[in-house]
């Protein structure tokens, strides 16, 4: 069993390299009917051609204690007898090898491996030993698998996308052009900020009209999962941004009160901003994304001056 695992090892990325344009299956802290240790946690479940793959965390909430994988750990569809054994685990040793955790490192992460299984299953079992051991029944699954948007902006380039703007720029909705886009998220405990998460990331997107409603793209033409609703006169308009991982989708007001520039905030989706903050994230907690837009093709007379 460990020569095989450690043989894995190797060929994992060579297996890997052979479904990356497979279909692929991902959920984000999945909704779980009942566990038996509360101090693990499942971040991510990836369901592809070859793997289910379970990402774990373990948080020892500052107490000294030790980890490690049993080779018996399974997965098993719910209505079904079929069981799915562990392959490898990654970054956890197989018991009776234990890594230690002490209270200066309390947090740990993991992933373990199993075959991969039929699509259509929409819960599992994870099951380390049925009595005694770290389990998970019940745990539900997304019902449509992660892919790229499917692409339907005929335009490749920055360049292709200004000739488009200035061929139109009579008919253009102030919203159409390319704008730059600088994003910063903050995280809030108590409705009082916190900290950054990260520096500023500033990106160039162009916006289209789509006939309901105006869709972004970024300069290569890949499609964003952003989109802006005319709601009234004098530049008021509904931002709405979907969070495809975890399958939801988050709405904002914007108000173009300036011509060429808006900003406004919005939450990000309570499981998405869970996984982006293991271990810092908890109940009552949010992160908040701050967007601010310049326009910086075509600009009106007045913002050429």
């Amino acid at each position: 069993m460990f020569r095989f695992l450690h043989i894995l090892r190797f060929i994992l990325p060579f297996i890997l390299s052979m479904s990356v344009n497979a279909q692929t299956y991902i959920t984000i802290y999945p909704d779980i009917e009942s566990q038996t240790i509360k101090t693990i946690e499942i971040t991510k479940i990836e369901i592809n051609e070859v793997f289910t793959i379970v990402d774990m965390f373990y948080n020892a909430r500052g107490n000294e204690g030790w980890i490690c994988a049993s080779r018996d750990f399974y997965i098993q569809p719910s209505n079904s007898n079929e069981r799915k054994y562990l392959i490898m685990a990654k970054d956890i040793p197989i018991c009776p090898k234990k890594v230690i955790i002490d209270s200066y490192k309390d947090e740990y992460k993991f992933q373990l491996y199993f075959p991969g299984i039929d699509p259509s299953v929409r819960k599992i079992d994870i099951v380390e030993k049925p009595e005694t051991g770290f389990n998970f029944f019940g745990v539900w699954l997304n019902p449509e698998p992660t892919e790229s948007l499917t692409d339907s902006c005929r335009f490749r380039s920055r360049t292709e996308f200004e000739t488009y703007f200035n061929s139109n720029s009579l008919s253009l909705n102030p919203i159409e052009g390319i704008w730059k886009m600088v994003s910063k998220k903050s995280h809030y405990v108590d409705n009082n900020f916190l900290e950054y998460l990260e520096d500023e990331v500033t990106r160039e997107v162009a916006i289209l009209n789509k006939g309901d409603h105006f869709k972004c793209y970024e300069m290569d033409g890949k499609s964003l999962d952003v989109k802006f609703y005319i709601i009234s006169h004098g530049g008021r308009y509904l931002y709405k941004e979907y969070f495809n991982l975890v399958r939801e989708e988050i709405t904002s007001f914007v108000h173009v009160e300036k011509e060429g520039y808006f900003k406004h905030t919005y939450a990000i989706p309570e499981k998405w901003a869970k996984y982006q903050l293991q271990g810092e994230f908890f109940p009552g907690d949010k992160l908040l994304n701050e967007l601010k837009w310049e326009k910086i093709f075509p600009l009106s007379q007045n913002d050429s001056k």
